[in-house]
């Protein structure tokens, strides 16, 4: 096998591994995923959260707020940092891939941006399936939110860096200079 292939199928694993976790994740009932009895061991985490200014918000329909049941608050802060998170690297992954691919630049963030919001809407499909679960388009649009916000901060970090963002697999592909 060649070393471009090799290097191209290599940036593909991590695509492949966050769809994974995401597949995982997606399929479980939410009484899997469910935080409140682990929170509701840390009672001055769930105090600390009481004790900030209030802070009150409708999320599809459901009013969330940290002084009224700072549980469930910090439980669905949680839970949807996990979706930027998931999303963010899955699509920094992808971005990476296309672009060893020989996509870069627009078509590639493109592509990506698509593939993203494809992969998010079918994961919402199959969670409102799920035990426990709903499929929600505001997630979709915060999986979207979770990639332009990583893809942003990779963009950041390699400007102030003055360098492309590389891993030490590339070097280790390349091989030796000799």
């Amino acid at each position: 096998m060649n070393h471009t292939v090799r290097r191209s199928l290599f940036l593909w694993l991590p695509v492949f591994f966050w769809l994974a976790v995401i597949a995982h994740f997606s399929g479980q009932p939410f009484s899997k995923q469910d935080l409140a009895p682990v929170l509701q061991r840390y009672p001055r985490l769930v105090q600390a959260v009481t004790a900030l200014p209030e802070v009150q918000f409708r999320y599809a329909g459901t009013v969330f707020s940290n002084r009224r049941d700072p549980v469930r608050f910090l439980q669905f802060c949680l839970r949807k940092a996990a979706h930027l998170f998931l999303y963010g690297m899955y699509g920094l992954s992808l971005v990476r891939a296309l672009g060893g691919s020989g996509l870069i630049g627009a078509r590639g963030f493109g592509l990506a941006a698509l593939l993203v919001v494809l992969v998010a809407a079918l994961d919402e499909h199959n969670q409102a399936r799920i035990a426990g679960r709903s499929g929600r388009p505001e997630d979709v649009a915060l999986d979207f939110v979770g990639f332009l916000l990583f893809c942003g901060l990779a963009a950041l970090w390699a400007r102030s860096h003055g360098a492309r963002l590389r891993s030490a697999a590339d070097d280790a592909l390349r091989g030796p200079d000799l």
